[in-house]
């Protein structure tokens, strides 16, 4: 086997097996929810799914970009696509039928039957998962315009709503879109409370409070809850100087997790330091839980159990319960043990499977207790990661 082809394999974390899918040179993976089917690039940037009998099958029009897939449902996934025809998203709803082009990226409806996005237009529009029943639900204020700075966030947990984005002005803005009529209310002032610098994904907990009536967000002054009815904003956290949030999600009705970021930046050199908090009950109740022991350790995902922990790579500590309490240490100095991602926690939520700065994929108990999965190899020439990924 030439030296640098590498094996693209599936592995039960819990009995060790492993199972051969291909062989080449592979990035940007992620596996579908119910672990059936994983989505990867090739060496030619070409996105794949592939079942657990090795069936691949290579996905039309993609090349020319790099990204993970994202998965819809368990069948249904969007990717990236970049060449002389087009450059956006297509939108892949089963194996058996042709993706088709969608510009933007879209959200799904919690059923999985249908979409929503801003199309090149600048139209929001809706429409089924297969492409049927296309509807616009708000026209674009300016077709022509090469740019919409409109946004699909999310749907509502009620999927009566689409959230949706609008960074045109300054404030930005938040528009809750009704699906059966086009309906907005509008709410000034607020972002998604997400950063470049912070994680953009949280395993195990949503930015929608438990009962679906409220959505974290920031204002340019504060973490904020978004009533998605009133419209009304409820503070959760203030902001001093320079500070922002870096990634926010429920962790009750009362009681948010949220990644601080505070800019150090001088001229062009940016500078970021970042924290690890729980806000609630009251707008005093600021608790810090980690710090990152340097600047610009960023990390791109949050995991939080059900036991009561959470994990994180940006900090001094890779787990710590919500109480403050340090239950693993992360050594950043060291390639053996330092942990540069979390990719899930486990069912049990009494552990985590993570990626050490020495590409080994690595579970790690809430005890302290450790055992190698597997050693991840990057790729070559224009494969990117993400190397490895994970399905509880």
């Amino acid at each position: 086997m030439p030296s640098n082809t590498a094996l693209l394999l599936t592995l039960d974390v819990q009995t060790g097996d492993s199972q051969l899918i291909d062989v080449g040179q592979f990035g940007a993976v992620s596996i579908a929810p119910d672990a059936e089917h994983v989505a990867y690039q090739d060496a030619g940037r070409i996105m794949k799914v592939a079942d657990r009998a090795r069936r691949v099958t290579p996905l039309d029009r993609s090349g020319g970009c790099s990204g993970a897939a994202i998965w819809l449902s368990n069948s249904a996934l969007v990717y990236c696509i970049s060449n002389a025809g087009d450059s956006g998203y297509m939108l892949s709803h089963d194996r058996e039928s042709a993706p088709r082009f969608i510009g933007a990226q879209p959200v799904v409806s919690s059923d999985g039957s249908q979409v929503s996005y801003v199309d090149a237009r600048g139209d929001l529009v809706v429409e089924g998962i297969d492409g049927r029943d296309h509807r616009v639900l708000v026209p674009s204020v300016d077709p022509s315009a090469m740019f919409h700075f409109r946004y699909a966030l999310e749907y509502t947990p009620d999927d009566r709503a689409v959230l949706v984005y609008d960074n045109a002005t300054y404030p930005a803005k938040l528009h809750v879109v009704a699906i059966a009529d086009g309906a907005s209310m509008t709410v000034d002032d607020v972002a998604p409370a997400t950063s470049s610098h912070g994680p953009n994904v949280f395993y195990g907990a949503s930015r929608f409070s438990p009962d679906g009536s409220e959505i974290v967000m920031q204002s340019s002054t504060a973490l904020v809850a978004v009533h998605l009815v009133t419209g009304a904003k409820r503070i959760l956290a203030a902001f001093a100087d320079r500070m922002s949030s870096g990634g926010a999600v429920f962790l009750d009705a009362s009681h948010v997790l949220w990644v601080r970021l505070e800019d150090r930046s001088v001229d062009d050199m940016g500078r970021f330091a970042s924290s690890l908090h729980v806000a609630g009950p009251s707008v005093e109740d600021d608790r810090t839980l980690d710090v990152s022991p340097g600047e610009n350790n960023f990390a791109r995902a949050v995991g939080i159990s059900p036991q009561g922990f959470v994990a994180w790579s940006g900090g001094a500590a890779v787990m710590v319960k919500t109480d403050g309490t340090v239950l693993v240490e992360n050594d950043h100095s060291s390639l053996a043990t330092g942990i540069d991602e979390i990719l899930g926690v486990t069912p049990d939520g009494r552990g985590i499977v993570a990626l050490t700065y020495g590409n080994v994929v690595r579970y790690i108990g809430s005890d302290g207790a450790s055992r190698d999965l597997a050693v991840v190899e990057s790729g070559a020439g224009t494969v990117v990661g993400p190397y490895a990924a994970y399905a509880p």
